[in-house]
């Protein structure tokens, strides 16, 4: 079986290669209601196309067709608009043959529409068992196209939305529920300090109210150890252990029972004498004048 050749141009990076560009390339396209023109020889450069009316000989304006199979690895590869289909999009063109003007990319983008098809023709006559292990020259990797999506479209993006919409409020509103657990153990740490502060205070104006010696004080703390610590009024009791109070000097002073034991009244010989004088009781030692009044004590 004759395998036809294959036409290839070489590649043109620039889009401007004399050799590359084809005038007036003749394709039927009938009159369908969708007009398919696809160059015979691969992919091309946008720039530069003119398509051609074949019965008027008048180039349609750009309005009258659209460019189609945006072959992005091209277009990216040489920063230039990369197609390979033309649709004819005005209807009220009744000519079913237009022609072609343009610059073909060449190299791995270059291929002839014709002589492909005349080999599928002749592989379709060939009933022969075809295995994919079989075949040479394939590629092991595929690039794919650029498709986008909607996100609407995509399953399962609930979730991301969830997780978004969760960092969304974090930022906006902050974590919330922790700060106001943090807030609501500092408040109940004060009101508990509050209540033993409370207590405290009480127990002191308490203890400062109190006149019954809550603490105890011994005579001894206060420097008061020598001291008997019972008094009397009896001037007569005989006791190493009791005070003799004032009150029993001056019923002393007043009466008349007055021996060696006790000192002598005013004009007596003793070393220490005693006076009443307008209800106080005063004494004087040794010889002198000086007169001290010993009851009611001074303090009162």
């Amino acid at each position: 079986m004759a395998q036809p050749v294959v036409l290839k141009y070489k590649e043109d990076p620039t889009g401007v290669n004399p050799s590359n560009r084809v005038v007036d390339e003749p394709h039927a396209v009938g009159n369908r209601r969708y007009r398919i023109l696809i160059p015979e020889h691969g992919a091309f450069f946008k720039e530069g196309v003119v398509i051609t009316d074949a019965l008027t000989r008048l180039p349609l304006s750009t309005d009258d067709y659209k460019f189609a199979e945006y072959e992005a690895l091209a277009s990216k590869r040489f920063a230039k608009e990369v197609y390979s289909v033309i649709l004819i999009t005005n209807q009220t063109l009744t000519t079913g043959t237009f022609l072609f003007t343009g610059q073909y990319v060449g190299g791995e983008s270059s291929f002839s529409s014709s002589a492909i098809q005349r080999m599928y023709e002749d592989v379709m006559k060939d009933d022969r068992p075809v295995h994919w292990g079989d075949i040479l020259g394939k590629d092991k990797f595929f690039n794919p196209l650029d498709h986008l999506h909607d996100a609407g479209d995509v399953y399962g993006q609930e979730y991301v939305v969830q997780a978004l919409e969760s960092i969304r409020r974090a930022i906006l509103m902050g974590d919330s529920a922790s700060h106001d657990m943090i807030l609501e153990l500092i408040d109940r740490g004060n009101a508990e300090l509050e209540a033993k502060i409370q207590k405290v205070a009480n127990d002191l104006l308490l203890h400062l109210q109190d006149r019954n010696d809550p603490h105890d004080v011994t005579k001894d703390q206060v420097g008061l150890g020598n001291i008997p610590n019972s008094i009397t009024d009896q001037r007569q009791l005989n006791s190493m252990g009791s005070l003799l109070t004032a009150k029993a000097l001056y019923d002393h002073n007043q009466s008349a029972d007055h021996d060696s034991r006790y000192i002598r009244l005013e004009g007596g010989s003793a070393a220490i004498r005693m006076r009443e004088r307008a209800g106080r009781i005063e004494i004087a030692i040794g010889a002198t004048n000086t007169w001290t009044q010993i009851y009611p004590p001074v303090w009162q």
